[in-house]
């Protein structure tokens, strides 16, 4: 066990980095105050743009790469880490069955060789392309030139050095290592930082002992290892669900006593009055860019006090990719051909920023040079496409839960920059809330827009996160010495 650890929440939007400076020592946000955001001088922007004008390609990160504009000379990587599960599942594909009839073999043409091309597939994503439907046109292609001139010969496998994501993978842990690195000289806050080893928070597209066998999390993995990060031996993935909940009920404290770790949740209460409340759950929805994570922590005491190592948590958790770009995709599909061109095409990852906030949040049309994007006729479709969305979300908020019986002493969290939209706020409350007895007290960030914050309740209590929990949980969870206290190891595989 490490006693020193980083932690990072590597988000498709903003990347947070929280350190844990020895055992019992409460984890802490690493900030910079270099980064523009006023309020989030802890997020660093996962966004690399790449200009292929000079040779070599030169890269700009974070703050930097949002105001670049894309051109036919200038890449930005707004949403690499979505690309790069989506090609490291491409290459763990079960491999195609020989066929049973031995046919004559020839080169794959240059249009299949387009196809099956990395620029291709980036291409694709840029205009909103699902993976699913490159792969049928893929299917298409290959079946039509099966029949004009067959050929038994298959494609090489994926692998990270065809991949321009994990390229820009490697290119980002680095920008962020030497950030972080930075950031712990120059404030002082601890000697020899490139000797304290890292844990990664990643998406649950797996049980969480076999995370790190999972495709994408091995090449996030590898790419943070080339880029110079020592991963934690002990246990160096964790699920964001599982993390974020951790940073939520402890904000970050490490203590050797329960009371001191877990007294800022309503478990305090379970733990202290095993007789009257003998059973406690936290759910915990995270919406980010690119996944909604779900996690749901039971702890049942059997009317028995237990020490701190003895709490154990009987626990759900499950990411999937419905995060606010499936609503940009959604909205996107009802506006007009020009603005979407506009939208896809040209505009930086700042203005997509305004949109979303405008548009989803405050409801409201954002001015843009190619026209009001979002009102006059199309304000309509706009609110349909977003209450769709949202719809969708309470859906999935209804199934996770209802996999589980009911407990009666529970809390709700909702965290992520999706859960500022009030839209989102709403449906997700309804649908984890459906066919149930009410939380007990729900917990909601700011949204930003004035009046729509929640009111809090005599019969249901709703607690405003501040912007550090909203946004960094999951780092400061993934940093917890809860992770470390003799629970069961999973390492990399060799």
């Amino acid at each position: 066990m490490s006693d020193r650890v980083f932690s990072i929440d590597l988000g498709n939007s903003f990347t947070k980095v929280a350190l844990r400076r020895g055992k019992w020592i409460n984890s802490e946000v690493v900030a910079d105050a270099k980064l523009t955001q006023s309020e989030l001088k802890m997020c660093v922007p996962t966004v690399v743009a790449v200009d292929y004008s000079v040779s070599p390609p030169k890269p700009t990160f974070s703050d930097a790469a949002e105001g670049r504009r894309p051109g036919p000379k200038l890449k930005v990587f707004a949403n690499w880490k979505r690309d790069l599960f989506a090609e490291a599942a491409r290459s763990a594909a079960p491999p195609t069955p020989e066929p049973a009839l031995v046919i004559p073999t020839r080169a794959p043409s240059r249009l299949e060789s387009l196809l099956g091309s990395t620029d291709f597939l980036q291409f694709a994503a840029s205009r909103g392309v699902s993976s699913g439907e490159v792969g049928s046109l893929q299917k298409l292609f290959s079946a039509a030139a099966a029949v004009l001139a067959p050929s038994a010969g298959k494609p090489p496998p994926l692998t990270p050095a065809d991949s321009n994501s994990f390229k820009v993978a490697v290119l980002f842990f680095a920008h962020l290592k030497k950030t972080v690195y930075d950031v712990c000289r120059s404030k002082k806050i601890i000697d020899n930082p490139e000797t304290i080893p890292a844990r990664l928070c990643v998406p649950a597209f797996a049980p969480e002992k076999d995370l790190p066998a999972h495709a994408g999390v091995r090449w996030l993995a590898e790419a943070m290892t080339k880029a110079g990060w020592p991963l934690v031996a002990h246990r160096p993935i964790v699920s964001e669900p599982y993390s974020n909940a951790i940073g939520v009920l402890t904000q970050g404290s490490n203590c050797n006593r329960w009371r001191d770790m877990f007294g800022r949740s309503l478990l305090l209460t379970t733990l202290a009055e095993t007789k009257k409340y003998p059973a406690y759950r936290a759910v915990v929805i995270d919406v980010g860019a690119f996944t909604v994570d779900f996690a749901a922590l039971t702890y049942d005491t059997g009317g028995v006090n237990r020490t701190l190592e003895e709490v154990e948590f009987d626990r759900r958790e499950i990411s999937v990719p419905l995060g606010v770009t499936a609503l940009d995709d959604a909205v996107l599909g009802v506006l007009p051909h020009t603005q979407v061109q506009y939208l896809r095409d040209r505009a930086t990852v700042n203005e997509w920023t305004d949109f979303r906030a405008r548009v989803f949040a405050e409801r409201q049309p954002l001015a843009s040079s190619v026209g009001e994007i979002g009102g006059g006729p199309d304000a309509k479709r706009v609110e349909a496409a977003l209450a769709g969305y949202a719809d969708e979300l309470a859906k999935k908020a209804t199934e996770f839960l209802s996999a589980t019986a009911d407990v009666p002493f529970k809390e709700l969290i909702l965290t992520g920059g999706g859960c500022t939209i009030p839209a989102v706020q709403d449906a997700l409350i309804r649908g984890a809330e459906a066919g149930r007895e009410k939380f007990r007290k729900i917990h909601v960030p700011k949204t930003g827009v004035p009046g729509k914050d929640k009111k809090t309740s005599d019969q249901q209590p709703i607690d405003l996160l501040d912007a550090k929990l909203n946004r960094a949980a999951s780092a400061l969870g993934g940093a917890s010495v809860y992770f470390d206290m003799d629970r069961e190891p999973y390492p990399m595989p060799k």
